[in-house]
């Protein structure tokens, strides 16, 4: 049998009975590839943290130093994954999402020596950051690991040379130390951890840090956040891509994160490809990416995602004096930038105030693509006109969606 899931459907617990008896069958005809969800409950609530909003009690995830570890427990119900699916040869691919892993005293009690691919999604109880390292430790051929959503984790190693990583909503990790040498794919989703320790890597690299809630940055020391940004980046500077996002704070504009995108942000000499995420809501916005494109010499492709799908043009003021700031343009956008593209356009000043720099010193540019955000599209003449007056290189073909 070379794949089998078994995944509840709605908001509906499957019978712990039921599904070990359909575990039992996919083992015993050599299962390959296998996906266990018996619960949508916790995983519909995955990242409170980087979705903006408080879910029950309200808490901080981030904080770990200050977070109780009962407080996460799964539902007593919650599936217990059987032994047996850990000690089978033939599994190539697994995917747990809101089970409990048994106890994991010893490295004897894992036997996967095939596998090369695991994910694990909510995996939350108390004990479960022990369990998942053991796990993670006892698979010699593992390639490619996903960890989402592990509230429980603090400190994580993995041991060996991996081709893809992605750490997402882990928000109480502390720690991490990988080797990334032979890493083709890494992805980070939360606050930087405290500590890592990291070979340098040329992997593809994307990098999200959540938006800050005001319960939560009231108690986070100034200058904590870019201190550790800087020392998070410094692994991957030898990437040839890059997506980045940073929050949008409009109250609290940028933050800490004004002066380490404008005077901290690492340099990437072999970068080529830049993905920027951020709705970009405050002027400072403009200065925090020309901070980054001066970083990044040999960029050939810009693509911006700005806003949301449902936004609207509500901001947009055809009477706004859209003004260019008296700076000289990058190299990147003056010599080798040729393909740009711009998401989810809102036409919010701002973002017009933004994409005039960018057009204005993009002297080769060859192709543009631009989205607009949903909304009245009454006004899309008038900006796709406003857009065409701003190119430097007139031959610069543009698409417009």
């Amino acid at each position: 049998m070379h794949g089998y899931g078994v995944g509840a459907p709605g908001r509906i617990s499957l019978d712990s009975c039921a599904v070990d008896q359909w575990l039992s069958y996919a083992l015993a005809h050599g299962v390959q590839e296998l996906r266990l969800q018996t619960s949508t409950r916790q995983h519909d609530m995955i990242c409170p943290l980087c979705r903006g909003r408080d879910i029950g009690n309200g808490r901080d995830y981030s904080d770990s130093d200050n977070a109780s570890d009962e407080e996460d427990d799964q539902c007593p119900n919650t599936y217990v994954v059987p032994a047996k699916l850990l000690s089978c040869a033939n599994l190539r691919s697994v995917h747990l999402v809101s089970c409990s892993l048994p106890p994991l005293h010893l490295p004897s009690s894992i036997h996967l020596p095939s596998l090369e691919t695991l994910a694990l999604s909510n995996i939350t109880y108390s004990s479960a950051s022990a369990s998942i390292q053991r796990l993670i430790t006892a698979c010699p051929g593992l390639a490619d690991l996903t960890l989402e959503a592990c509230r429980q984790i603090k400190d994580i190693t993995v041991d060996r040379r991996i081709g893809s990583f992605a750490l997402r909503c882990c928000h109480r990790v502390r720690r991490v130390t990988i080797d990334l040498s032979e890493t083709r794919v890494f992805e980070y989703l939360g606050q930087p951890p405290k500590a890592l320790r990291a070979s340098r890597s040329s992997a593809a690299t994307r990098l999200e840090s959540p938006q800050p809630r005001s319960t939560s940055a009231a108690g986070r020391a100034p200058g904590r956040s870019t201190s550790s940004l800087v020392g998070f980046l410094l692994p991957f500077v030898n990437a040839t891509h890059l997506h980045l996002g940073w929050p949008d704070v409009t109250k609290n504009p940028l933050s800490d994160y004004d002066d380490f995108f404008t005077l901290q942000f690492p340099r990437f000499p072999n970068l080529t490809r830049l993905e920027l995420g951020s709705r970009c809501a405050h002027p400072r916005a403009v200065d925090a990416v020309a901070g980054i494109l001066r970083q990044t010499p040999n960029l050939t492709a810009l693509s911006l995602k700005l806003g949301n799908h449902e936004s609207s043009y509500g901001a947009y003021s055809p009477r706004f004096a859209v003004d260019v700031p008296d700076v000289p343009a990058a190299q990147c956008l003056r010599e080798r930038v040729r393909e740009m593209s711009v998401e989810l356009y809102e036409a919010a000043n701002v973002q017009r105030m933004l994409l005039k720099t960018l057009l204005h010193g993009a002297l080769v540019l060859q192709s543009l693509r631009l989205v607009f955000a949903s909304g009245c599209y009454c006004e899309l003449d008038a900006l796709t006109d406003e857009i065409k007056s701003l190119l430097a290189n007139p031959a610069t073909t543009i698409n417009i969606f």
